[in-house]
């Protein structure tokens, strides 16, 4: 008979009884605030709800009565780890569990990993040995290894690595990382060994990944009708979780709410800090190489991808289809921001400062580079009226293809049909004429064509839109310490290079779904870009 765990039963418990254990315990635990075990169970409890900052809470105060419970440490270790991205809190919890066990080598590898993260890489290499002497086929151990060679710039010793993890790997996109390495031109043999690992590991876990690599690697070999065939195989699972209406809600949802008289209404009332920069756009139109070129700047830091202003609009309905909170048709950010009145906007920027991975004691500029926050255009400048919004902006068919051929997250399924993604696109496009009408003149806008041709032209127009002085290492992003955390991370490591620029044309016959169906946007973007030219 299978006995349920703790947290089974938990996940399995109907909510009305779980909002009535929750109120029970949350009591308790005030009566008993030195209650080890009631603090671990109430932690649990507010993870079934995402509830991560009460979690943490909760757990903390069980490890401080008992910091030596190996359960408490490690559903600590991978909350900030994995959920909330603290990388440095993560560290603190993972070397106390190190020490409680410390035969156990994935904790070195996943202090490892934090420790890369924080722009360690010595110290990182030094946990990975650590792990590895203990578990030395250990899968994660080898992939933060591979991490490490990849983000610091090592080739050679990435390949090597990657090479060693091909054969006992259990994460597709670490395996296929060996395709992006620069210099490096996988053989059969690397096609075969990574065709094996779809077969050990099954389709639904690897073969996107795996076969859109190998369509990268038909790609360079010149032979395109082959590499568009592996193309559409790692489009066919992922496309199965593909639901258009939920794809399509937000661009609907963000017209309604953030509209001209919203906008002056609450005009004014945000924070006055200048110092976020966002860089928003389609994923795969230049956000990386952009953001590499302001991080080259020595009065600005690049923060990644933080999810935080995406997030704002997704808990308040504007992503979903349908919304509880609607009322006259709106969905309920609107409700929500009458609701909280004149305060609301420089509350949620005091929450970016405290919970988006901000660092609130580096006075520079700071990047925020998730390219979705195209969508959140109207909402960044209600909160930060002061802070820089830069448009990466690329060739419709050309972005778009880049999209199809990229493994993304159960997000981006709108890239696995053809089709729709020339619908998806245009709708982007027409978004973004939308916020330029509503808010003419509050986005720098750059084409990436433009950026490859006319890099330190773009560049410098770019510092001194920001009000910086120049300086030359913003050319020298090659030469980066920085750690690069995106699908671009050995492009931008390269020379900036002009071979990403009309490579669609390579595959025009077997993208006519979507160019049939992105319409005027890619004769308007053509003019634009002669226009530029000229």
């Amino acid at each position: 008979m299978h006995t349920q765990t703790i947290e089974d039963q938990i996940l399995n418990m109907p909510m009305a009884a779980y909002m009535a254990e929750l109120g029970k315990m949350q009591q308790a635990s005030k009566r008993d605030p030195r209650n080890a075990k009631l603090n671990y169970m109430l932690g649990l409890m507010y993870l079934r709800t995402d509830s991560y900052p009460e979690a943490v809470r909760s757990l903390k105060k069980a490890s401080k009565t008992d910091p030596n419970n190996e359960s408490v440490l490690k559903v600590l270790s991978e909350v900030t780890l994995l959920e909330q991205k603290d990388y440095s809190e993560a560290l603190k919890h993972l070397k106390r569990w190190s020490m409680v066990r410390p035969d156990v080598g994935v904790i070195h590898a996943h202090i490892a990993e934090c420790l890369l993260e924080l722009n360690k890489p010595t110290a990182a290499l030094e946990s990975v040995d650590k792990a590895e002497a203990i578990d030395p086929d250990n899968p994660k151990a080898i992939a933060v290894r591979a991490n490490i060679y990849t983000k610091i710039g090592d080739v050679n010793k990435a390949r090597e690595t990657l090479e060693r993890y091909l054969d006992v790997g259990d994460d597709a996109n670490v395996a296929s990382g060996i395709v992006d390495l620069p210099g490096y031109k996988p053989d059969d043999t690397v096609l075969e060994r990574l065709e094996n690992m779809v077969e050990r590991l099954g389709e639904n876990k690897a073969a996107n990944v795996i076969y859109s690599n190998m369509g990268k690697v038909y790609e360079s070999r010149g032979d395109y009708d082959r590499a568009f065939e592996y193309l559409v195989k790692s489009n066919e699972k992922p496309r199965e979780r593909l639901d258009k209406e939920e794809a399509n809600a937000a661009f609907k949802n963000i017209r309604e709410v953030f509209t001209r008289k919203f906008m002056l209404e609450n005009a004014g009332l945000g924070h006055e800090s200048d110092q976020p920069i966002f860089i928003v756009g389609m994923p795969r139109s230049g956000t990386t190489l952009t953001e590499s070129i302001l991080a080259g700047h020595p009065k600005v830091t690049d923060n990644g991808e933080l999810p935080f202003m995406q997030s704002q609009l997704k808990k308040n309905g504007l992503y979903a289809v349908s919304n509880p909170l609607l009322a006259n048709k709106l969905p309920g950010l609107k409700e929500h921001f009458e609701f909280e009145g004149a305060g609301y906007f420089k509350h949620v920027a005091e929450r970016y400062f405290d919970h988006s991975g901000f660092q609130k004691r580096n006075k520079k500029y700071q990047v925020d580079k998730l390219p979705h926050n195209f969508l959140s255009v109207g909402l960044i400048h209600l909160v930060f009226p002061n802070a820089k919004i830069i448009h990466c902006r690329r060739h419709p068919v050309d972005c778009a293809l880049s999209c199809y051929k990229a493994s993304f997250s159960e997000f981006h399924a709108y890239a696995t049909d053809l089709e729709f993604l020339g619908v998806y696109y245009k709708q982007y496009f027409e978004l973004m004429k939308y916020w330029r009408e509503l808010l003419p003149g509050r986005m720098f806008e750059v084409c990436y064509e433009d950026v490859v041709a006319n890099t330190e032209l773009v560049a410098r127009n770019m510092i001194d839109h920001i009000g910086l002085d120049w300086d030359d290492g913003c050319l020298d992003h090659t030469k980066s310490k920085k750690t690069v955390k995106t699908a671009s991370q050995w492009q931008v490591r390269q020379p900036i290079y002009t071979s990403s620029v009309a490579k669609w044309k390579h595959y025009e016959k077997h993208l006519q779904p979507m160019i049939k169906t992105m319409g005027s946007c890619i004769e308007e973007y053509e003019a634009e870009l002669a226009a530029l030219a000229n």
